[in-house]
């Protein structure tokens, strides 16, 4: 930016005063010195043309100054979640159904908001030429999506007849090994 701002004095001799005529690095320091709001005082814009870079030149740097403040400070204060899961999934009667639940706690202090969360089961499946490899599922929850996340939540998932899940128990995931 200095570089830009410095040929458009350069370009016009005499828009600043006591610059050397024919000298860039007066008009480049010149130019740094405005960026900086430094303003030494031995050199000055001194025709309208001069004054009126040397505006444009102040907007441009109080910008670039704000913007990349700006995002300095998004990168480095961005929040990051801390959740701590329970080290077992149990499957229980909720509301007379059986119901698959996991728990989460916030591990903050702080309060979270907005919360939403996915739950997926990996099963292990063979293909028609009879190979192996593992498919994705999601699960659906009866609560997906939390506004204010304090202390813990419950996923919860019904094993009804509309869930993957259904019919297994912890026998049969453990002896056909297609649930992991």
């Amino acid at each position: 930016m200095n570089i830009v701002f410095a040929t458009l004095y350069w370009l016009v001799p005499g828009s600043v005063a006591n610059a050397l005529p024919n000298t860039f690095t007066d008009v480049f320091f010149f130019s740094v010195e405005t960026v900086a709001t430094v303003g030494y005082g031995a050199m000055y814009p001194s025709t309208l043309y001069g004054h009126v870079v040397v505006t444009i030149e102040i907007i441009c740097g109080l910008g670039f100054t704000a913007i990349l403040t700006g995002l300095t400070f998004v990168r480095f204060s961005r929040p990051r979640a801390k959740l701590v899961f329970a080290a077992n999934p149990v499957v229980a009667m909720h509301d007379g159904k059986p119901t698959l639940m996991v728990r989460i706690g916030n591990g903050r202090a702080a309060v979270l908001t907005d919360g939403a969360a996915k739950l997926n089961i990996f099963f292990l499946d063979t293909t028609r030429e009879g190979r192996r490899f593992r498919r994705a599922q999601e699960l659906r929850l009866e609560r997906a999506h939390m506004p204010i996340f304090t202390i813990f939540w419950t996923l919860m998932h019904v094993l009804d007849e509309r869930s993957p899940l259904q019919g297994y128990d912890a026998a049969r995931a453990i002896e056909t090994d297609e649930c992991s």
